[in-house]
């Protein structure tokens, strides 16, 4: 009471004589927890990237054009990326898959002596089989592939893990999952020289836990959905046992309903864990019992396959499952993978903000000298739709971001951070495969998942994920890097060792007056086509457009510059056969979603070359009306001349605006160009938005004053 008395008079003492104390100081705010997003080289039209770091901390990130898959590879601090090929060498990118094993001790025939982590890669090859390889030397260089890497004919989605430990030939142990599309049924292959050759093993749906009518496919049945595959070591055995994940429909005659109906609405959820007895030495292979243990049963009807079910282990051997029914993330945990109550309600990981969309889990742990009980977990979100039921995910009003999630008590809380840097991707993301443009044409051009990898040196999380907020209808993928937060190495916070890319340089601008109209950088053509690893075409680098006309003039001349024009295919690019080099504008009747053209392409090679000069309409296709006249000026900073008649595009008079210019090139496999081209544009100047206008019969432009 006294103590109390005291301090109230000497507080009273203060207050009347007017001693202030000092203001604290504010803490700095906390550094973002997310690296700035980094755009992937080499990525224009790939998408539902993988990823996988290795025991250095670099990331290698992989995704499919539908004509191969382009690798890279992030170096440990987030902040540079380089394109190191198509390790399929153009024979697949349908679906890609990594997965990294321990340098290996052992080399085979014709690869170089490992320096490096086995980095082991698996290509879908038009759903007829799978074309795998490796690298050994940090992806620096894949030795021709193994086209036809699986004994069943007939194949979909691919995953792969390696075993942690080497073998007794000193090779890495890769496990591959995949579908066998004839009746659906999830089989494993298993390669014992690190990724390049496989060899069939047993299913791992276990018939005697999960009916075969339940799961059964294509036309006895809705079939299944498969997950990715993890395989853990236990640090104080030594046994490796493998974990998967899939979903069926409720029951055999559920299954053979949804099939007639054409739904796939699967509602339960099963871990297949995989106990592996070692071979003896000299044999390889091991042996491998799978069981069927079902995690949720949910309610007939719903359903969890917006897309992939997930599952990881800790490193205290806890499994986790993950699961999307379109509005939010669902997850269960168990203490071996064994013991799962179906009926025992998932938890909910919490959406961001106001988001109401929640699809494409992914998730990661370090399975084995990480921290137990520490968990990151991705996925879409976006606001903005009314996030209704059945189909939340194809709401045009839908705006996505990319989100992690982190638990470090085992599930039973959960974290949720943007990781993306801005808007990644707006209306529909359609998850229903080939449906998705047979059946209301509805947008899937993030295709179908996205990854997070943990460095294990640090414990960081390691996102790569698609976006399309540049050029809708075009993917790229982008890379960020967990700089702030816990550890999934460590349980603790992370000693921050981002490093934030250097920021992009400014475009070049265009200008009306006296032009170029269109500008452009240079050396921004990589050869992503199939057969190219990543060089430049510096004939389709487009750097310059200019537009000239005269004051009642006949012609708009329109002047196509490239970094060095010869006409395909060139010693440095022998894969592009001819190409095609097209500028766009609007004026007139070509407005609003349709452009005018002008476009070359040539046959035969080198200055000898014939160019072709037409004009037309575009809007999502060429439509082609006439031939012009024009001009072809190989070589460094070599250009096209257009002549394009006033009168062909409606004789717009003196001051009439052309507007909205920009110009593509295509590379083609047809000798001319006009007939099988890649929709992929090989260059698009400028980047994004459009150029000036012009001003059709430009006089000389005004000289600026002197000050």
């Amino acid at each position: 009471m006294r103590k109390i008395a005291l301090l109230a008079g000497l507080a009273a003492i203060v207050a009347t004589i007017g001693v202030a104390a000092p203001a604290a100081a504010r803490p700095a705010p906390p550094p973002p927890p997310f690296n700035p997003n980094l755009l992937l080289p080499g990525s224009t039209g790939a998408a539902e990237p993988s990823i996988r770091a290795n025991s250095l901390g670099e990331s290698f990130v992989i995704g499919p054009t539908g004509l191969q898959c382009n690798a890279m590879r992030v170096n440990h601090a987030g902040s540079a990326a380089k394109f190191i090929g198509a390790p399929d060498h153009n024979a697949g990118g349908g679906d890609c898959d990594w997965a990294v094993g321990p340098r290996e001790t052992g080399a085979l025939p014709g690869f170089p002596t490992p320096t490096a982590d086995d980095l082991a890669f698996s290509s879908l090859d038009n759903l007829i089989n799978i074309t795998t390889g490796k690298s050994t030397d940090d992806g620096n260089s894949f030795i021709s592939p193994n086209p036809a890497s699986t004994q069943v004919v007939g194949d979909d989605r691919m995953w792969m893990a390696a075993d942690p430990r080497l073998n007794s030939a000193g090779f890495a142990t890769v496990f591959m999952t995949y579908h066998d599309i004839t009746v659906d049924d999830i089989e494993l292959s298993i390669s014992t020289d690190g990724g390049f050759a496989y060899t069939q093993n047993a299913p791992i749906i276990n018939a005697t836990d999960v009916a075969q009518g339940q799961w059964q496919g294509l036309g006895a049945g809705a079939g299944n959905e498969l997950g990715n595959i993890v395989a853990r070591r236990d640090p104080v055995t030594g046994a490796l046992t493998l974990y998967s994940i899939f979903e069926t429909p409720d029951s055999p005659t559920d299954n053979v309903n949804q099939g007639v109906a054409g739904t796939f609405n699967f509602n339960r959820v099963y871990e297949a864990v995989g106990t592996v007895t070692d071979p003896l030495p000299p044999t390889l292979t091991p042996t491998i019992a799978w069981r069927n243990y079902e995690v949720f049963h949910g309610p007939v009807g719903a359903r969890y396959n917006r897309i992939f079910p997930v599952t990881t282990v800790d490193s205290a051997g806890r499994v986790y499952a993950f699961w999307s029914d379109g509005n939010r993330i669902f997850t269960k945990s168990d203490a071996t993978g064994t013991g799962w109550s179906p009926a025992a309600a998932p938890g909910q990981i919490p959406n961001f903000g106001s988001d109401n969309t929640a699809l494409m889990p992914w998730a990661d742990a370090i399975a084995t000298g990480g921290a137990p009980g520490v968990v990151d977990a991705v996925f879409y979100g976006a606001h903005g739709g009314a996030g209704a039921q059945p189909n939340p995910q194809d709401d045009p009003n839908n705006v996505w971001n990319v989100y992690m999630a982190q638990t470090v008590d085992g599930g039973a809380t959960w974290t949720t951070l943007k990781a993306s840097d801005h808007d990644i991707h707006k209306s529909q993301l359609c998850i229903d495969g080939l449906n998705c443009n047979l059946v209301g044409n509805r947008d899937r051009t993030l295709l179908d998942f996205f990854q997070v990898s943990i460095d294990p040196t640090n414990g960081a999380a390691d996102i790569a994920y698609a976006d399309d907020h540049a050029s809708p209808g075009t993917a790229v993928m982008y890379y960020t890097r967990q700089c702030t937060g816990v550890s999934a190495k460590t349980g603790v916070a992370l000693v921050n060792d981002c490093v934030a890319p250097p920021p992009p340089p400014p475009a070049p601008q265009g200008n009306a007056c006296p032009g170029p109209q269109v500008a452009d950088f240079s050396g921004d053509a990589p050869n992503n086509f199939p057969g190219g690893m990543g060089q430049n075409m510096d004939n389709l680098d487009v750097t310059a457009v200019t537009f000239a006309s005269a004051p009642g003039g006949a012609n708009i001349d329109i002047t196509l510059q490239l970094k060095d024009l010869e006409a395909p295919p060139t010693k440095a690019n022998p894969n592009i056969v001819s190409a095609l080099w097209t500028v766009y504008f609007q004026y007139g009747t070509a407005s609003g979603s349709t452009w005018w053209f002008v476009r070359a392409t040539t046959n035969g090679t080198g200055g000898a070359a014939v160019a072709t000069y037409d004009y037309g309409t575009w809007n999502g296709s060429f439509h082609s009306v006439d031939l012009i006249t024009g001009e072809f000026h190989p070589g460094v900073n070599g250009t096209f001349v257009f002549h394009l008649p006033r009168t062909a595009i409606g004789s717009p008079p003196d001051g009439a605006l052309l507007t909205n210019p920009y110009a593509n090139t295509h590379a083609s496999i047809s000798v001319l160009g006009s007939g099988v081209f890649f929709t992929a544009d090989a260059d698009r100047a400028p980047n994004a938005n459009f150029g000036a206008s012009h001003t059709v019969g430009t006089p000389p432009c005004p000289k600026k004053k002197k000050k």
